[in-house]
């Protein structure tokens, strides 16, 4: 599940396929969707959280090899 502490895979819009650790999840209202908050190794980002793909918690459970 899309959680903290996992490691999700940015699926669509402008950081597609940046993935990262999930440091925070922030609800969401009428006007704005719920975020994810990514950390990934060279930057931190937000992204809508309908945009993440939890693939690991601790590792990675996919090869992201191109």
């Amino acid at each position: 599940p899309l959680q903290k502490g996992s490691i999700g895979l940015v699926t669509e819009g402008k950081n597609l396929g940046a993935y990262g650790r999930i440091t925070s999840i922030t609800a969401g209202s009428n006007a704005r969707p719920r975020m994810a908050k990514i950390e990934a190794k060279d930057r931190v980002f937000e992204t809508p959280a309908h945009h993440v793909m939890p693939v690991g918690i601790d590792n990675l459970l996919l090869s992201l090899e191109a």
